[in-house]
């Protein structure tokens, strides 16, 4: 009713989140849609830089990442507190369908955080095995630099654990 009155699907709210951040938030596949078609901006960030994308990785919605990504969302837009793109959030979330996904859609592996972790150490960081097993498997993860960078007993841990020697 309101896209038939001419509302602005990118008006943003006191936080800068725009409805379509909102619809993604809360996992409103059909809402994603409709928003799109009435040109909602899939890039437009919130006040950390935070996009929809980033959103719908952090809440494990998948079937919204997917529409994000056709729709031309960039999966690689890092935010602006930590300089986290939507693999690192995924991967620190442990949605496991959502990595594989972004990978699918081109999301660099090796795009280092503010803290120069990549999501291969998030994931190592938050536990989620199945997503470092994932990641280690895809051919342009750069694990000399993971191990570079890991305290010396969780180097320990991941190499027994990875069999990576």
């Amino acid at each position: 009713v309101l896209l038939g009155a001419a509302a602005d699907p990118n008006r943003p709210d006191c936080q800068q989140r725009t409805p379509l951040h909102v619809g993604a938030l809360n996992g409103h596949i059909d809402v994603v849609r409709v928003l799109l078609g009435a040109a909602a901006d899939p890039n437009r960030p919130h006040v950390d830089q935070r996009t929809p994308l980033h959103v719908g990785a952090q809440y494990g919605h998948t079937d919204i990442v997917q529409v994000l990504l056709g729709a031309a969302a960039d999966p690689n837009w890092p935010n602006i507190s930590q300089r986290t793109t939507p693999l690192h959030v995924a991967a620190q979330y442990g949605h496991i369908d959502i990595v594989q996904v972004l990978l699918g859609a081109a999301a660099d592996p090796n795009r280092p955080n503010n803290q120069q972790q990549t999501p291969l150490h998030v994931a190592i960081q938050n536990g989620h095995t199945d997503i470092v097993q994932l990641l280690q498997r895809y051919p342009h993860v750069l694990r000399a630099h993971v191990l570079q960078d890991l305290a010396s007993e969780d180097l320990i841990r991941v190499i027994q654990k990875y069999e990576w020697l």
